[in-house]
């Protein structure tokens, strides 16, 4: 998605591997994430990460929608993005070029996590992570709140259109330790959906 004023496109970022992210410690920067990029030298300008170490194979590989937002009784350039995670997240670009998180909503049944920071760190829940040799159970299920279909914005009747998956949650646990290989499945988790 490209910003013509900043001169900046923005790109959704996928999963770590393994899945788990207990073999991949800290929030793994860039990992499920939003990143601007320079258009003319594709230096990293900004980004937001929308899940910290994440270990539920919630890729965001599709762009945001840059919508105008309110914001402290002003229109502000902003970011929109519906998570796999099922959350819809409301960002400011700023004008000094970076990306300030504003709010959030769930849009579907979301109980991986038990906080939010003012600037929109989420905080697991210990008993919805998956990790190696334990199962983790969260909603939205691991196909995610929404999957890779993108969503849609009308400026005429300002409505957000996401093609979402509700009512389905999930079980996962991480599988045996395994070098990495190229071309090879590096996943390393076991996965089962239910309702």
């Amino acid at each position: 998605v490209y910003d013509p004023e900043a001169e900046i496109v923005y790109w959704g970022v996928g999963n770590g591997g393994p899945w788990m992210g207990d073999r991949r410690p800290g929030d793994n920067l860039y990992v499920a994430s939003v990143i601007g990029m320079d258009l003319e030298t594709g230096v990293i300008e900004n980004h937001y990460q929308y899940t910290p170490n994440e270990s539920w194979d919630w890729d965001e590989v599709n762009g945001p929608l840059l919508i105008d937002l309110p914001r402290g009784g002003q229109t502000v350039p902003g970011l929109v993005h519906a998570g796999r995670n099922g959350v819809l997240y409301f960002i400011e670009r700023t004008a000094d070029g970076q990306l300030d998180f504003i709010d959030h909503r769930d849009f579907v049944y979301a109980d991986w996590y038990e906080s939010v920071s003012e600037d929109g760190y989420f905080t697991p829940k210990a008993a919805s992570k998956p990790g190696s040799g334990f199962v983790g159970e969260f909603c939205p299920s691991f196909a995610g709140g929404v999957d890779w279909p993108s969503l849609a914005y009308s400026p005429d009747t300002n409505y957000l259109y996401i093609p979402a998956n509700e009512n389905l949650c999930g079980r996962m646990s991480g599988g045996t330790v395994v070098e990495y290989v190229p071309g090879q499945n590096f996943t390393r988790g076991t996965t089962a959906s239910g309702s």
